[in-house]
């Protein structure tokens, strides 16, 4: 049985051949898991991205509301505030924005603004600073 069904050299390649399949699975194997990698990360770097962005946005509502009081008149402050709640509403629709005083005698000329939103990946965060206006006349 030389060249016949049950020769050697017959079931030497059908284990090659196996062989050679499983190689192939192998390496789609870790193609795929590769790739998973890949796209995770990428996820993860366009999430912080976003985040960062968010930061950005909400430091920069906290320095136009001190931009906007420096240039304020007594008598406008709580619009100037008014205003600047609404456009943080506009910019970070999942914030919660206050600015009151901070309470110490010592600072009483200083309000607190706080900044509170939410990331998209379910993480609060907040944004706390000082604010020392030079209108007088505050009224939260």
């Amino acid at each position: 049985m030389r060249n016949g069904i049950g020769s050697s050299s017959t079931l030497s390649r059908l284990q090659q051949a196996g062989l050679g399949l499983i190689d192939v699975l192998i390496a789609l194997l870790l193609l795929n898991l590769s790739l998973l990698g890949a796209g995770t990360a990428t996820l993860r770097a366009l999430q912080a991205g976003r985040a960062a962005m968010l930061q950005m946005r909400a430091t920069d509502l906290s320095a136009d509301l001190h931009e906007d009081m420096e240039g304020a008149r007594e008598t406008d402050t709580s619009v100037q505030i008014a205003d600047w709640r609404l456009r943080v509403a506009a910019t970070l629709p999942t914030a919660t924005a206050s600015v009151r005083p901070t309470g110490d005698p010592l600072l009483a000329d200083v309000l607190a603004v706080h900044l509170q939103w939410k990331e998209p990946a379910d993480a609060a965060l907040d944004l706390s600073m000082p604010l020392r206006p030079q209108a007088r006349g505050f009224e939260p």
